[in-house]
This record gives C-alpha cells, structure tokens and sequence, in this order.
C-alpha cells in the first residue's frame, strides 16, 4: 500500500502550467492516473479542474515514460492545464490575492488497486498580464 506524499505545487494564472515529477522506485508501465482539484480537500460535488489521464496535449495527466538505470526505476507523469483553465478558478476574494485549493494524483498501477500517491496545496497566484 502506497501512503501518499504532500507536494504542494503553485501556478500562476493566465500561464500555461507543465509539470513533470518522477517517482522513484516504481515501474508505473500500463497505470492509471487521475489528479483533481477541489476548493479545499473532501470538498463536495464536481471538482474545479478535473484532470483525466490524456495521451496528447490535452489538460490532464500524461504517463511520459520510465528511465532505468542499474537497478533503479524512475517513472515520469505530466501534469498540463491551460491558461483558460487556470483562469477559471476562483480568485483570491478579488482583491488581487492569491488563493490555496487543494490538489491529489491518484495512481492505480496496473494489476493493483488505486491509491493516493500525492496531495497538498494548489496555490493559483494572482496575475497581471492575461488574455
């Protein structure tokens, strides 16, 4: 069983946001992946971004791939969401702050069961230049 790790993570709105992160240790060859995120965490009802696992450029997850060397495995996903996207989630009480959601990376590796490998923080900094 996988206990998930916080990785808090900060995008700015009107930017486009790519984000790869490696996860050591596990051959994640034919997994699932899902990511969401929500106003604050167990929030009800449809989540602010939802983020599908995708095979192109599409907003979602995307499985990169596994580098191995020797005896190590190193597994890489993407995480991609547009600028519109970003630019939808609510503002910091619109006075210019920014604004903390909550975010989590559900992995089901192939033969296994699902489970929470990361959460933490979804911080949506305000922007200036946009459209």
């Amino acid at each position: 069983m996988i206990y998930g790790a916080r990785k808090n993570l900060t995008v700015d709105r009107w930017v486009p946001f790519v984000y790869s992160i490696d996860i050591l240790g596990f051959n994640l060859t034919g997994a699932a992946f899902r990511s969401q995120v929500r106003l604050y965490p167990d929030a009800a009802g449809d989540p602010l971004l939802n983020l599908p696992q995708v095979t192109d450029g599409a907003n979602g997850v995307r499985f990169l791939g596994i580098n191995i060397a020797g005896p190590r495995v190193v597994s890489t996903v993407q995480l991609q969401i547009d600028a519109e996207a970003l630019a939808g989630l609510p503002s910091g009480a619109e006075a210019g702050d920014d604004i903390d959601l909550a975010w989590d990376l559900i992995v089901t590796p192939a033969n296994d069961v699902a489970g929470r490998w990361l959460f933490g923080t979804f911080t949506v900094r305000a922007g200036v230049t946009h459209g």
